[in-house]
C-alpha cells in the first residue's frame, strides 16, 4: 500500500502540539479539583477520594520527593500492588517532573532486580523495604509507608512549574518479555504518552463525566493508561479493584455491578470469567490478546458499545481500534489519531492489496527504541521510509505480527511471525522461558509451545531433553522456573521427550 492506514482515518485527529507540557496527563486533575472539588475521583475498598482530596494527596507526594532531590531527569521505580496507593505515587511521580518504572509486585526477585539493573532509578519504593538488600542494585530505596508519612507533612500546594519541561522528556519506561531472555525497557515520552490520552478519549474511550470506569490493569502493564487518564480528563469515576476481585469472575461480576460500572478496558479472558449481566455497563474495550468472536455475541447488548484495540507497548497503549457487532468479522479496526499503519514485506516493501504482510507503526506514539539495548533497537525500530515530517512519523516499528487489510480497508491481525504469545493479556517471549530452562542443570534443552485447553485456553507447556547421567527432578525444575519468571510464564505443563 502507497500510502499508510491513518490518511484516510475515519476519525478526526485531535488537535495536538508536540511540544506540549509535561504536565498535560495530570493538570484536568488540577482542573476538577477546582470546578468540582467533591466529586468522587477515585473510589476502592473502604475509599472514597474526591477530585481535591487527590489533587492535595498527589502534590504532597510530589513534594516529599522533591525533598529527596527527585525531579526532572530523575527515575522512580516501585514495587507495589495494584490499587489506589499506585495510582497516587504515580500522579506524583509525575507532578514532580520524574519519570516512573512500575514493577510487578508479583514478580520474582531476580526479575525485579534485572529491571532495577537496567532502568537505573534515583530512587525504589517498596511495599516492604526488605524486599531488596543488594545495595549495588539500586541507590536507594524507601517503603511506601514511609514516603506517605513525609508527604504527610509536606506541602499540597503545586509545585512550582519548570520552564524547563517539554514533551520530549521520558514519561514512564515499562518492561516486556524479552527474546534474549532478560526483560527489556521501553522508554515513553510525554508527548507519546499525551497523544494516546487525547486521541483514545476523542475516537475510541470517550468517557464521560459521569462515567465509573474501571481499573483493573497492573501500573506494570500501560493499559492503565487507557483507564486513568481519559478518566481524569472527562472528570469520571475511578473504580479501583484488587487482584482478588481480578482473578475470581464471581467476584468481578458483584464488584462491577455493586460499583455500578460503566466503562471497562480490559483483556478478553478477564470478562469471559464473568457470568453475571452487568446492567450498567455502556462501553467495553477488549484489548491486549485476541478477541473471540463468541465475546462479543455474550456482551454486546443495543446501547451498549463493543470495541476491539490492539497496541504494542512499543507504541505507546493503543494504536487501532474498531467497533464490534454480533455476527460481524472481528477486527483491529484502523489506526487512532496520530498513528499511521503499514502492511509490509520483509524488506518493508509494499505488499499487494489483500496480501498478508507485517504490521509496522510509526507516528507520535512509536518509542524511540529500548532503554539501553541499542543493538534490539536497531532490529525493531527502522527508518520509516514512507516518512513525512509533517506527520511526526520518522521511525518504524516492526511489529513481529502478521496482518492484511479487508475490503473494507479493516486491520485483520492474524498471529504472530515470531515465537511470542499473549496469555491472560500478558505478552510472553517463549526464547525466555527457554533461556531460563537452559540455565537448570538437568536440562541439555528445552522448546516451549503454546498449547489450546479443551476450554479453549492458552496455556504453555515445556518439552525438555535431559542431560545423560542426570536425575530429573521436576520439582526443581519448576522451582528454578518459578525464582526468575512470573507466574503467567511458568509453563504448567513439563514433559520429558
Amino acid at each position: 500500500m502507497a500510502a499508510p492506514m491513518g490518511s484516510e482515518m475515519p476519525v478526526s485527529s485531535p488537535s495536538f502540539d508536540p511540544s506540549l507540557p509535561k504536565g498535560f496527563v495530570t493538570d484536568p486533575l488540577a482542573r476538577w479539583a477546582h470546578n468540582a472539588p467533591s466529586k468522587s475521583a477515585l473510589i476502592a475498598s473502604g475509599i472514597d477520594l474526591s477530585y481535591s482530596a487527590m489533587e492535595s494527596m498527589t502534590n504532597r507526594i510530589a513534594h516529599a520527593l522533591a525533598a529527596r532531590h527527585i525531579g526532572r531527569g530523575s527515575r522512580v521505580a516501585f514495587v507495589l500492588d495494584r490499587g489506589p496507593q499506585a495510582i497516587l505515587l504515580i500522579i506524583g511521580i509525575l507532578k514532580s517532573g520524574a519519570a516512573y518504572v512500575p514493577l510487578d509486585a508479583a514478580s520474582p526477585i531476580v526479575r525485579i532486580k534485572e529491571c532495577l539493573e537496567d532502568a537505573q532509578p534515583r530512587l525504589v519504593v517498596l511495599e516492604n523495604v526488605r524486599l531488596l538488600s543488594d545495595e549495588d542494585t539500586h541507590p536507594s530505596a524507601v517503603s511506601l509507608e514511609t514516603l506517605l508519612e513525609e508527604a504527610e507533612k509536606a506541602s499540597d500546594s503545586p509545585l512550582p512549574f519548570d520552564a524547563g519541561r517539554s514533551g520530549s522528556d521520558l514519561a514512564y519506561i515499562i518492561f516486556t518479555s524479552g527474546t534474549t531472555g532478560r526483560p527489556k525497557g521501553v522508554p515513553i515520552t510525554h508527548e507519546s504518552l499525551s497523544n494516546f490520552v487525547a486521541g483514545d478519549q476523542e475516537a475510541c474511550i470517550r468517557v464521560e463525566p459521569q462515567d465509573r470506569v474501571f481499573q483493573g490493569f497492573s501500573p506494570a502493564s500501560d493499559g492503565h493508561h487507557e483507564e486513568i487518564w481519559p478518566t481524569l480528563l472527562a472528570g469520571a469515576t475511578l473504580v479501583v479493584a484488587t487482584g482478588k476481585e481480578i482473578y475470581s469472575g464471581t467476584e468481578l461480576g458483584a464488584f462491577l455491578n455493586a460499583n455500578r460500572v460503566t466503562v471497562v478496558s480490559c483483556a478478553p479472558t478477564m470478562l469471559s470469567m464473568v457470568t453475571d449481566e452487568i446492567p450498567t455497563l455502556r462501553r467495553v474495550l477488549f484489548g491486549a490478546e485476541s478477541l473471540p468472536a463468541a465475546l462479543v455475541e455474550r456482551w454486546w447488548r443495543p446501547g451498549r458499545e463493543i470495541l476491539n484495540t490492539y497496541g504494542p507497548t512499543e507504541a505507546t497503549v493503543g494504536t487501532t481500534f474498531s467497533y464490534c457487532r454480533p455476527g460481524q468479522p472481528v477486527t483491529i479496526g484502523k489506526p487512532l489519531p496520530n498513528y499511521f499503519c503499514y502492511v509490509l514485506g520483509e524488506a518493508l516493501e509494499e505488499v499487494p492489496e489483500g496480501a498478508e504482510g507485517e504490521l509496522c507503526i510509526a507516528g507520535i506514539g512509536v518509542a524511540s527504541g529500548y532503554f539501553g539495548r541499542d543493538n534490539l533497537s536497531a532490529l525493531k525500530f527502522v527508518p520509516n521510509p514512507y516518512a513525512d515530517p509533517a506527520l511526526f512519523n520518522p521511525t518504524l516499528y516492526r511489529t513481529g505480527d502478521r496482518a492484511r487489510i479487508d475490503s473494507a480497508g479493516d486491520l485483520l491481525w492474524l498471529g504472530r511471525i515470531d515465537s511470542q504469545v499473549k496469555i491472560r493479556g500478558h505478552r510472553i517471549e517463549l526464547s525466555e522461558i527457554e533461556s531460563r530452562l537452559a540455565d537448570c542443570p538437568a536440562v541439555q534443552s528445552g522448546v516451549v509451545v503454546a498449547r489450546e485447553s479443551e476450554e479453549e485456553e492458552t496455556y504453555l507447556a515445556a518439552l525438555i531433553v535431559v542431560r545423560e547421567g542426570e536425575d530429573f527432578d521436576l520439582g526443581a525444575v519448576l522451582d528454578s522456573l518459578r525464582d526468575a519468571l512470573p507466574s503467567d510464564m511458568v509453563p504448567q505443563a513439563l514433559e520429558q521427550v
